[in-house]
């Protein structure tokens, strides 16, 4: 009898309770905010992060008094830049029994670059097919020096672009130190492979009769005779798949020694 009269109880509360409406999305945060509070350091190796805010949801939809709960990678700025993002964020009020009300949220905050066009180019690339006596021929004329020459000055040019564009951006100069030197530091050891692959490049695009004439070039004529084969040469494919191998190497050099991983475990906590 008393459980009886117990679970009549719970159900009478259980319809008494007014209805709960959590806080729903209204507007996110766009692509260019998100870009312009992205980490220097996480942005400069290509790094993505998470982060879960715990907020208040005021009555106009505002995202009030946030602190950081989880942020992976730990230590890069992500969950700074998270709450820098915080005041974009707008909502539909929590609701009880049909009433506005002020309401806690955990809310996730996901960073991540777009796709690097180029990069996506690159893992596509691949030389077309050639003899091993075309490719010693074409060995011979990388030896030269101009054309890979070139194209790793591109490469270099590119690095420090991305460098300067973000100097005087709000950062830990010790974390843009070490990603700058990362990004350096692969891109000169990426630099290193870019002779054999532009060798196979050469040796796919000319016969060895025709390679054997390259040879005997001035260099000023070579240029000339290797713009004429560009499409087949494909220089673009070779520094975009130079730039994703450049990618990967900067992310192992400045993740050495530390956790990179974005993973939130569930909950919101850090791994």
């Amino acid at each position: 009898m008393i459980y009886l009269v117990t679970s009549a109880w719970l159900a009478a509360a259980a319809a008494a309770s007014p209805a709960v409406v959590s806080p729903q999305w209204v507007k996110q945060p766009g692509a260019e905010l998100m870009q312009e509070f992205y980490p220097v350091a996480a942005e400069l190796v290509r790094l993505p992060g998470r982060v879960m805010l715990n907020c208040m949801v005021g009555l106009e939809g505002k995202a009030e008094d946030c602190t950081v709960a989880a942020e992976a990678p730990a230590g890069l700025g992500f969950g700074a830049a998270a709450l820098h993002l915080a005041p974009a964020f707008r909502f539909r009020p929590g609701r009880v029994g049909g009433k506005p009300e002020r309401a806690a949220a955990m809310i996730p905050v996901r960073f991540a670059l777009p796709d690097d066009p180029a990069a996506a180019a690159g893992k596509a690339y691949a030389p077309r097919p050639s003899s091993p006596g075309q490719q010693a021929l074409a060995r011979r004329l990388v030896e030269r020096g101009a054309y890979a020459a070139k194209m790793a000055d591109d490469l270099r040019k590119g690095v420090e672009k991305d460098v300067h564009e973000r100097d005087g951006m709000r950062e830990d100069p010790v974390l843009r130190a070490q990603a700058t030197e990362a990004l350096h530091g692969a891109s000169e050891a990426v630099i290193a492979d870019m002779g054999e692959m532009v060798t196979l490049a050469l040796a796919g695009a000319f016969s060895e009769a025709e390679l054997q004439q390259l040879l005997a070039l001035s260099d000023e004529a070579l240029q000339r005779r290797l713009e004429q084969r560009r499409r087949k040469i494909d220089p673009e494919g070779i520094v975009a798949a130079l730039s994703g191998r450049m990618t990967a190497a900067a992310q192992s050099r400045f993740c050495q020694g530390r956790d990179c991983s974005d993973k939130l475990e569930a909950g919101g906590a850090a791994p």
